[in-house]
């Protein structure tokens, strides 16, 4: 993720009304506590907003990891995944998942690696075709992807509960 593009993201983020100051989150912080039943239930209620009139969920995600992140989305939609349409997010997602969890890729799989390493990045370098470089990028698509996949169920769990609400 370049840098600007995440401090971009940041900077949006602090201008929103639902940024936390003190923990540098969206809405409350939910990060590593563990949380009696009444504390979670008034975080929820917390964590559930109107915006231009529309329900949504925030995350309680510190936003300075959040911003990071490649697939990572804001949830009321003032930023989104980094430069890829909804069709190229299920493309890398299909590519990526396609790929061997163990051995080597072939060269049209780090070809195809280093497109999705460019638009996402930004760079006009490609990665290193040194083996351990292009497992290590692999792998970093595939935690951002995990991420993103998990964002998308949680949002969908929220969505489900606001409604039957």
């Amino acid at each position: 993720m370049p840098q600007k593009v995440q401090q971009i993201r940041m900077n949006i983020c602090q201008e929103c009304k639902f940024y936390k100051e003190h923990t540098r989150s969206c809405g409350t912080l939910l990060l590593g506590r563990k949380l009696k039943p009444e504390e979670v239930a008034e975080i929820e209620k917390e964590l559930h907003v109107k915006h231009y009139k529309k329900k949504y969920r925030l995350c309680g995600c510190f936003l300075p990891a959040k911003t990071y992140g490649i697939f990572e989305a804001c949830p009321i939609g003032k930023w989104g995944v980094h430069s890829l349409s909804e069709a190229e997010l299920e493309q890398i997602v299909s590519f990526v998942d396609g790929l061997p969890t163990f051995g080597t890729y072939n060269a049209d799989s780090v070809r195809e690696l280093n497109k999705w390493y460019k638009l996402l990045t930004g760079s006009h370098k490609n990665i290193s075709t040194c083996p351990a470089c292009v497992r290590e990028t692999v792998r970093t698509f595939r935690k951002e992807i995990a991420k993103y996949k998990q964002e998308i169920q949680t949002q969908e769990n929220a969505n489900t509960r606001t409604e039957t609400e």
